[in-house]
């Protein structure tokens, strides 16, 4: 049993220190519900332009959220000041039901891929925000947005 948790941990070890994870971070949500008001933001630093990257948000959900999708207005902000913004529909099931993630104990984990093999046009400071766009002022059963930026496994 000590060699299998010597070798787990020796294998966690090297995952972590090979990761091509950037950047990773998870923003809680009221669980009286996202209001439409409220975005969620993140900030980070880029410094290298001619890697290529994805973009994935995991969205958190209870197993009780009625929709087979999330609607969010996604707006960036470059290092310059300029922003741009988009509409997207994050599809977290089928209209059958069925999750497109992982579900434990009530709590399902939907990875979306929000960008592949993309590159940075800019070094600096980028802030992403999240609205959610929906017909409904405030969503409930999310708890959770998880916004990582990764080095393409493609390069």
């Amino acid at each position: 049993m000590k060699r299998v948790f010597i070798l787990m941990t020796f294998l966690v070890g090297i995952y972590a220190c090979n990761s091509d994870t950037i950047y990773k971070s998870e923003a809680a949500l009221p669980e009286a519900g996202w209001v439409r008001t409220s975005p969620v933001s993140y900030d980070f630093d880029i410094q290298d332009t001619t890697t290529f990257y994805e973009m994935m948000l995991d969205v958190k959900a209870n197993e009780n959220y009625r929709y087979q999708n999330l609607y969010v207005n996604i707006e960036t902000r470059f290092p310059d000041g300029k922003t741009e913004k988009d509409i997207v529909s994050l599809e977290l099931g089928t209209p059958g039901g069925k999750w497109h993630g992982k579900c434990t104990s009530g709590s399902c984990i939907v990875p979306v891929q929000l960008q592949q093999r993309f590159k940075f046009p800019q070094k600096g400071n980028y802030k992403i925000s999240l609205h959610q766009f929906t017909r409904i002022d405030t969503i409930k059963d999310l708890s959770a947005l998880t916004l990582s930026i990764n080095k393409s496994v493609e390069d």
